[in-house]
């Protein structure tokens, strides 16, 4: 059980392999379960009322936040140190769906539409790149362990949320909301970006949230590269490429939606 927990911080037993058939089986189980739960529950409450709707956003919020204030709280037991959360802050992009889909369950109005937008756009994003992409943290520690278990089921529950979202028609996608999603992207960024330069190493390792300092074996590495690692440019980069994402996704969707009002057009 030692091993498991990594009281010996994973010295004495086999790690994985990025994209070895242990890790992507291990984090494919994942995923087939969380796609599989949001078309069932989807399909379920789509046609029900927003309220029924909304009660399985209030229960992946509270199960997302009570594993992660698990995993917190073991981690500061484990190293020794109360101060240890710092380094555990939802600070990194995946992370951010621990504010997001609370925020999506509990609040109200616009908000509440532009927090249910976020986690549609970048919940599955999350849960792929935090799973598969991430595939340098499976290979410093054995892919079977207590913290790729906390991480594989908090990153699907993001990925459930999202199509769960989509599915059941909780998606609005709003004009008017953009800039409140804009925003909820932004603030996390600043936030990432003071955390990076204020809290000091662990250990060797220097405080990187969102990789926006070092894009340490991430996908984001070939626009690291690009701008020789500079530290202004990269984490603008960066930004770029989310903003980018969502402008193709509010693109996507509005088309699908063009293309439905002309065919209903010319039918009639």
């Amino acid at each position: 059980m030692g091993d498991f927990f990594g009281f010996d911080h994973y010295e004495n037993v086999r790690h994985g392999v990025a994209y070895g058939w242990e890790h992507l089986l291990f984090v494919s189980i994942f995923a087939v379960i969380a796609i599989g739960l949001a078309i069932f529950l989807g399909l379920y409450y789509r046609k029900r009322p927003f309220p029924e709707k909304n009660k399985v956003i209030i229960m992946s919020a509270i199960t997302i936040d009570t594993i992660e204030i698990f995993k917190i709280v073991f981690l500061c037991i484990r190293e020794k140190d109360p101060l240890y959360f710092l380094h555990t802050l939802p600070l990194h992009f995946c992370s951010i769906f621990l504010i997001a889909i609370p925020l999506a369950a509990f609040s109200r109005g616009r908000l509440k539409e532009a927090s249910l937008d976020f986690i549609a756009m970048f919940g599955i994003l999350g849960a792929a790149a935090g799973t598969y992409g991430a595939a340098n943290l499976y290979s410093q520690r054995p892919v079977f362990c207590f913290e790729n278990l906390i991480s594989a089921t908090t990153h699907w529950i993001s990925g459930f949320v999202s199509l769960y979202i989509i599915i059941s028609n909780m998606m609005t996608l709003k004009l008017k909301n953009t800039w409140i999603v804009a925003s909820i992207l932004a603030t996390f960024f600043g936030l990432a970006l003071i955390a990076d330069y204020t809290i000091p190493p662990d250990g060797i390792k220097i405080t990187n949230y969102m990789y926006l300092r070092s894009a340490d074996g991430t996908p984001y590495k070939m626009f690291y590269a690009m701008v020789k690692g500079n530290l202004v440019l990269y984490p603008v980069v960066v930004f770029i490429l989310f903003a980018l994402y969502a402008s193709i996704f509010y693109g996507g969707y509005y088309l699908v939606l063009h293309i439905i009002k002309k065919r209903k057009q010319n039918n009639d």
